[in-house]
């Protein structure tokens, strides 16, 4: 899947359409020491730049083998490569994970996302994650919007990506670059 992820970036960028893509990586690649090598390689292959690539990974996915974890990610990191910890906040050991292991992204678990226009509390956690991530340097992503007052509270917290069905459903790799030459996010 991630290589024909890149091989879609790769066709997007010769018809004049940059973007950033995102791919869910399991935690059982993540014990190959030569999956950075061979990424980059298919990177180089597509002529996409490593740095318009986001790996996600979950937080479980973190947590087994640690060392061996800490090199691939860092090797990941080392050649362009941007990581991001998915579903934050459902774990039970966020904020080691984000001290410990290189990454670039958070990405706010949806869960919260849905429900913060009507629960004081997850809004409150929205926000908190927003913030955590920008002081630690790290760029943050919602999923889960919804709604455009979703996107609205996402703006006014500072959110820097949104991603879910108000902005598209999953779609097809020849819709997505005419969809992204004519989106405008409403007003905020």
């Amino acid at each position: 899947m991630l290589t024909r992820a890149i091989e879609q970036a790769g066709t997007w960028r010769q018809a004049g359409t940059d973007l950033q893509i995102a791919v869910n990586v399991s935690a059982l690649n993540l014990h190959d020491l030569t999956l950075p090598d061979r990424i980059i390689q298919a990177c180089q292959d597509a002529e996409v730049l490593p740095s318009s690539l986001t790996l996600e990974l979950t937080e479980t996915a973190t947590m087994s083998d640690a060392a061996r974890m800490m090199e691939i990610l860092t090797r990941f990191r080392l050649k362009g490569f941007k990581l991001s910890i998915d579903d934050f906040g459902t774990g039970y050991s966020s904020l080691m994970q984000l001290q410990r292991l290189p990454f670039s992204e958070v990405k706010i678990d949806k869960s919260f996302v849905m429900s913060m226009h009507d629960s004081p509390d997850a809004a409150v956690i929205v926000r908190a994650i927003t913030d955590l991530g920008h002081n630690l340097g790290l760029s943050v992503v919602a999923e889960g919007v919804e709604s455009e007052a979703a996107l609205k509270m996402l703006s006014k917290n500072s959110c820097d990506i949104a991603q879910g069905y108000f902005i598209s459903g999953p779609s097809d790799g020849a819709v997505v670059s005419e969809f992204a030459s004519r989106w405008q996010s409403p007003a905020l």
